[in-house]
């Protein structure tokens, strides 16, 4: 004997459906939307941090081993760099997980960053310098001057995973393009490095 439901259960089982997906729904606009956690970035560049003061402008990027974010990131970069070319000069600094759980996605990510033209790529093992730098979040972007002065400290995403335009792009082009932008910090949109509390422990 087959079971056919009548209206009434057809009509609980949409409303069931409709609620779960709008649920679903909210939920991932919240994890897309939601900012990453940022500290206040070294005015000056760190006497700690090992990587040398450039002559030109320098974009320092920290992109997690395990962040899915760090590959909207690192597309965006290609785009920057591609775009200002040999006035700015680009580090990525690749942070790694821990316990190394996950090595065939951090050589991805590896891969990726060294397919950059010009961009000098660094396995921040032990997460010195992203303690260095005051970093939590992966994704964010620090800019400094020729003069080893913060320009600029956010994200380049306008989302969690999302590639696209970012107010941060724009403040990294006018700080190189024009030595100047109204926009000094932004917000990130990326997961937290797990390598920075191995740091500062």
């Amino acid at each position: 004997m087959s079971w056919s439901p009548n209206s009434r259960e057809l009509k609980f089982c949409t409303v069931v459906w409709l609620c779960c997906s709008v649920g679903a729904l909210y939920g991932l606009t919240v994890h897309t939307s939601r900012a990453g956690a940022m500290d206040a970035a070294p005015s000056v560049w760190p006497a700690t941090s090992k990587l040398p003061v450039s002559a030109s402008f320098k974009s320092v990027v920290f992109v997690g081993g395990q962040c899915g974010c760090s590959r909207a990131t690192l597309a965006e970069v290609g785009r920057l760099a591609a775009a200002l070319g040999e006035r700015c000069q680009w580090v990525i600094v690749l942070s790694p997980s821990a316990d190394r759980s996950d090595q065939t996605l951090e050589e991805s990510l590896a891969q990726l960053a060294r397919a950059i033209p010009s961009a000098q790529v660094l396995i921040d093992h032990e997460g010195k310098e992203a303690a260095s730098f005051h970093v939590r979040t992966s994704g964010e972007v620090l800019l400094y001057d020729h003069l080893g002065q913060l320009r600029f400290h956010g994200g380049i995403t306008p989302a969690r995973a999302h590639e696209g335009f970012g107010i941060g792009q724009v403040a990294i082009c006018d700080w190189v393009l024009h030595h100047y932008s109204a926009i000094s910090d932004c917000q990130v949109y990326g997961c937290p490095l797990v390598s920075v509390e191995k740091a500062r422990t």
